[in-house]
């Protein structure tokens, strides 16, 4: 998927309504939904480059 396409998405995405929450709240709860991805994704990495070292040392 090229770049501008995923942004596309994105947006469209972020455009919707959330039943119950306003601007503010909206912007908090998409906030943290980015940092709990980016610890998930940070997580995995870390996972995956430990399994890589374990399969060197063998």
């Amino acid at each position: 998927m090229k770049k501008s396409e995923y942004k596309e998405r994105m947006f469209e995405l972020l455009s919707e309504d959330i039943d119950y929450l306003g601007f503010n709240e909206k912007m908090n709860f998409v906030s943290n939904i980015i940092i709990e991805f980016e610890r998930k994704m940070k997580t995995h990495v870390i996972h995956q480059i430990k399994e890589k070292v374990g399969r060197m040392k063998n």
